[in-house]
């Protein structure tokens, strides 16, 4: 996800955008940081093979409403952080070369903690989470979604569009067994994590940019969502 060398840290430029701009980035787009991670050498930052999610809790069933989306959107999920931390594995890289005390390339074991007002929610790994099949990009912007804005639909429509809507973390981390819709418009860590630890789960992710243009029963269309199919998430 990342390296770390002398005063400057490299990396994916996924882990510094909004879900839906990192359409138009090339796999291999780098961004550089200045700083470093307190390692000497060089130091390449790997996820761990398993990550942890805070777990349900039954005691907060006071803020779990799973509510039906009304068509409005708006930011819930102000407070939302994202930190880098490390476990204690790391293995050094073979240069070929011997007799050296301090290994001069090596791997380093780090992940990605998302927050919400200092509450642990989940680690999550945002790089395979946007590479899997499960995460889709949905844009009202782009050329390719254009056509949709000439649909036939109506505002009227938004009821047959049957989603939960999801407006705080406990939510989140209790989904219903259906379609859900995270409302946190324009704020792209929160959509980032949430992404992230959507498509980690397994959930069919689209992740969307807010408008007033989106018609929601095209969405359903497109992406072929129904009631029954199991877990989806958009993320708007």
């Amino acid at each position: 996800m990342a390296m770390s060398s002398g005063d400057s840290i490299f990396v994916a430029t996924h882990l510094l955008v909004d879900p839906v701009d990192s359409q138009n980035l090339g796999p291999s787009s780098i961004c550089r940081i200045r700083g470093n991670i307190g390692k000497p050498g060089v130091v390449m930052l790997i996820p761990p093979p398993e990550l942890q999610v805070k777990p349900r809790n039954s005691a907060n069933w006071a803020v779990i409403n799973h509510t039906p989306f009304n068509g409005e959107l708006m930011d819930c999920f102000q407070g939302t952080s994202l930190h880098l931390s490390f476990t204690e594995y790391s293995r050094a890289m073979d240069t070929g070369i011997h007799g050296v005390k301090d290994a001069e390339i090596y791997f380093l074991e780090a992940y990605v903690q998302v927050f919400f007002k200092g509450q642990w929610i989940g680690d999550v790994d945002i790089i395979s989470g946007l590479e899997s099949d499960q995460f889709h990009i949905f844009d009202p912007q782009s050329s390719s979604s254009s056509k949709m804005s000439s649909c036939r639909h109506t505002a009227k429509n938004i009821r047959t569009f049957r989603v939960i809507a999801i407006d705080n973390w406990d939510e989140f981390v209790d989904s219903p067994k259906d379609g859900t819709i995270m409302r946190a418009k324009d704020n792209w860590l929160a959509r980032l994590a949430a992404a992230g630890l959507s498509a980690q789960r397994k959930d069919e992710t689209v992740v969307m940019r807010a408008s007033d243009s989106i018609c929601w029963p095209c969405v359903r269309d497109r992406f072929a969502l129904r009631s029954g199919m199991g877990n989806y998430a958009l993320i708007c």
